[in-house]
């Protein structure tokens, strides 16, 4: 999933032409930013209101569709990328599955 923005650019700066591709690359790149700190503020606000259970619950479900849309796109993709997005997909849906069984370790020491 960390490779997607790259690819956008790839995209972005195949299908534009020439004379709009700078304005467009330099748009996506301002875009992205403004994206991570909205990001940022967003969390920063909803961290206080909500408990760690709660919080948990919106970052799995956002792991969710995170997962489901690597599933999604890799369906178009051809033999070896495909395996290699549901394989990372499929960590995640694993890992949401485990982490509710992990012990808490909030407000505990850290062993010696």
């Amino acid at each position: 999933m960390g490779g997607e923005f790259a690819a956008g650019v790839t995209l972005v700066a195949e299908v534009m032409p020439a004379r709009a591709r700078p304005h467009a690359l330099g748009l996506l790149q301002a875009v992205s930013a403004i994206g991570n700190v909205i990001g940022s503020l967003v969390g920063f606000v909803l961290l206080p209101m909500t408990i760690s259970l709660g919080l948990l619950a919106l970052g799995s479900i956002v792991l969710v569709f995170g997962a489901l849309n690597v599933l999604y796109v890799s369906l178009g993709v051809q033999y070896p990328f495909r395996w290699a997005a549901i394989t990372v997909a499929m960590v995640y849906v694993v890992g949401l599955a485990v982490i509710p069984f992990a012990p808490e370790t909030k407000d505990q020491p850290l062993p010696e």
